[in-house]
């Protein structure tokens, strides 16, 4: 059974692919490998392309549009979301004083 995603995955990679052309390489452990030219004359280098899912997507036209990522873009995926900090109970606490003790860590 196909999962969540896998006929939209295809569809993207195929795309990737038709855009690059002669330029793809090959697709290897689900990243798209392409090379590109590095300047006028310049080194051949391949590149690897993932393609992933994101747990918070973006609104259309929210993403920066220059080159660089830094920019003062603040959408909703500028920031990954923090899980709250774990909370040790009070018998947590005590076992591992009782085997600090025990082990002479105090």
């Amino acid at each position: 059974m196909a999962k969540k995603g896998d006929m939209a995955r295809a569809d993207v990679a195929q795309t990737i692919v038709n855009a690059f052309g002669g330029r793809y390489i090959a697709t290897v452990d689900k990243k798209i490998y392409v090379e590109a030219q590095d300047g006028p004359g310049g080194e051949t280098l391949q590149f690897s392309i993932a393609i992933t899912m994101p747990k918070v997507g973006v609104a259309r036209g929210e993403a920066p549009t220059t080159s660089d990522p830094a920019s003062a873009w603040s959408g909703p995926a500028a920031a990954s979301p923090v899980a709250p900090p774990a909370e040790i109970s009070a018998d947590d606490k005590a076992k591992v004083a009782e085997l600090m003790k025990q082990l002479g860590l105090e």
